[in-house]
């Protein structure tokens, strides 16, 4: 599998088994391993390269279906990272007091699993 292309990383193994479901649904065949030593998350989910750009165009309505939050944000509209209004924010645009994009994965991996995203969001 040394030729296979990387299309997303995954921190917990339930999620990296739907992904690679809802590209094998698309009829991309996906393997899913163990990420390189080092990696920030300990799953990777690969495709073969001729598959690997209609694997990334999938990739943003499977996260959506597995991750079932449009945006992280609270019920009241505030961002969870650092208490900011974002009622009438734009899905596409950030949060305005901390940066981060609330429509990122990983900042509604980070907001359902109660903690603070890595990096830029």
């Amino acid at each position: 599998m040394s030729d296979w292309v990387r299309v997303t990383l995954v921190e917990r193994h339930d999620e990296a088994g739907m992904i690679q479901y809802g590209l094998e649904l698309r009829g991309i065949p996906a393997r899913m391993r163990k990420s390189p030593r080092g990696s920030p998350e300990p799953w990777e989910l690969v495709v073969a390269p001729s598959d690997a750009d209609r694997a990334l165009d999938a990739l943003p309505g499977i996260w959506d279906a597995v991750l079932e939050l449009p945006r992280a944000v609270r019920p009241d509209g505030t961002c969870p990272f650092c208490g900011y209004d974002n009622i009438g924010v734009p899905d596409t645009r950030p949060c305005p007091e901390c940066g981060v994009h609330l429509s990122s994965v990983e900042a509604r991996r980070a907001y359902r699993d109660g903690r603070t995203p890595r990096g830029p969001a």
